[in-house]
């Protein structure tokens, strides 16, 4: 299907293994919808929305929606009703748990369930692939590389939920910069790419060659984390920083604690179940309760992700 030549519903059930009269009735149906454009009786063209569901890694998103996320949202209503509606604080009994159904956090659901979990780490760069990148609106040179020492640490350890996408901004803005670049991520990640990297989990603490970085980078991991789980996060990195020297780059959604934009509280929805900080105000207590204190917030606009520079609260 194009969005130039229309197509019947039988030939469009060519090679689809679905039964003709079934198809002929999604695609009525999707076409009131835009789904699909409608043109003569029981023809069909595409619609931008079909262009780019060929794409591979654009379908993982629709993979992922509706594997993992209509689930969770379908069952929301039934399980806030018999948990009395009380905001969920357990990342291992929350909607999630309820809608897929599972005994195991979110992550743990897309480590074991290759399919989800492919689907999850192939889409997250799509989302990316038109917002703002941290390198592109932050102080790089004056914040980070200025004053770098890489003689007996890093430069940059990311540890994330990427497959090098951060790091490889990073690299691409600043190709000269002293020292090496680290990601560090979960085995069921790096099993994933082509290049050498650290399986970790971020839940333990940092090995003697990781510590004394110049900087550690996390994006888009505390908000999938309830509070004391991201304080078990953090605390592991502030023990690795180096007084006066290293920063906690944490590149994350914050909202204004007035007139958030829709697009950020409905994020805010889909992470419900992880009692994520995403308000300035939020983060300033989730940060000064593991002993780290912000530094600034850089944010390129309101309804992308912004950059929290944080350091050691003795400093």
């Amino acid at each position: 299907m194009d969005m130039e030549t229309s197509k019947n519903s039988a030939q469009l059930a060519e090679g689809a293994k679905a039964d003709l009269e079934l198809v002929a009735r999604i695609l009525w149906h999707l076409a009131p919808n835009n789904m699909v454009r409608e043109g003569d009786h029981d023809h069909y063209l595409a619609t931008p929305f079909v262009v780019a569901s060929n794409d591979p890694d654009f379908a993982t998103g629709l993979i992922y929606g509706i594997e993992g996320m209509i689930p969770t949202f379908q069952g929301l209503a039934e399980f806030l009703a018999q948990t009395d509606y009380v905001l969920p604080h357990d990342d291992q009994k929350g909607s999630v748990q309820y809608g897929l159904p599972t005994d195991k956090s979110f992550f743990g659901v897309v480590q074991e369930n290759k399919r989800l979990g492919a689907a999850f780490n192939r889409f997250m760069p799509v989302y990316a692939q038109k917002r703002p990148r941290w390198v592109d609106f932050s102080p790089c040179q004056e914040r980070l590389l200025h004053g770098a020492n890489t003689s007996k640490g890093p430069l940059l350890i990311d540890f994330g939920r990427g497959l090098r996408r951060e790091i490889g901004a990073f690299h691409a803005k600043h190709p000269t910069a002293p020292g090496h670049l680290v990601l560090q991520s979960l085995p069921s990640t790096v099993k994933q790419v082509t290049v050498e990297l650290v399986a970790r989990d971020f839940f333990t603490p940092r090995p003697l060659e990781y510590r004394h970085a110049r900087a550690y980078f996390l994006h888009l991991v505390l908000h999938d984390w309830p509070h004391h789980k991201c304080h078990a996060i953090l605390s592991h990195l502030r023990d690795a920083m180096k007084p006066g020297y290293s920063k906690m780059l944490i590149n994350e959604i914050v909202l204004p604690d007035a007139g958030a934009p829709l697009q950020q509280t409905s994020l805010d929805w889909t992470t419900m179940a992880r009692e994520e900080p995403v308000a300035s105000s939020q983060w300033n207590q989730i940060l000064t309760a593991v002993g780290l204190k912000i530094m600034n917030i850089y944010s390129k606009d309101p309804t992308s992700e912004s950059l929290v520079l944080a350091v050691l609260l003795a400093e």
